[in-house]
């Protein structure tokens, strides 16, 4: 078995929920439901390959909804987590605002998959 680690999410309690929810509806564990958007995230951008300016300038406009604040615990892989610290600090952004981001990427493209023509 591959050693192990732990990402600490920072992010609202109706995140949280919205988390736990998703990871429910998709009948994962959160830590997998995370690693699952994630892992489409980094192929994304890695496709994409956003020139550093302009992610940073992205990811420095995500600001923090207001109210009661939660944490969610990802438990991963050492390399999982090295992917994830790494794909924020080339954005400059922290790795919750990153993770939260590709969450909230992955939730619009979800409604407007299942939004009715």
């Amino acid at each position: 078995m591959s050693a192990r680690t732990a990402l600490l999410i920072r992010c609202s309690k109706e995140e949280a929920s919205a988390i736990h929810a998703q990871a429910a509806r998709e009948r994962r564990t959160v830590s997998a439901y995370v690693l699952n958007v994630m892992a489409r995230a980094l192929q994304l951008e890695a496709k994409l390959n956003t020139t550093p300016e302009l992610a940073r300038r992205l990811y420095s406009s995500i600001t923090r909804d207001p109210g009661p604040r939660s944490a969610i615990l990802v438990r991963c892989t050492i390399q999982e987590a090295r992917n994830v610290r790494g794909a924020a600090r080339l954005r400059g952004a922290t790795i919750s605002s990153f993770v939260l981001h590709a969450l909230r990427r992955s939730w619009s493209a979800s409604a407007f998959v299942a939004r009715p023509q």
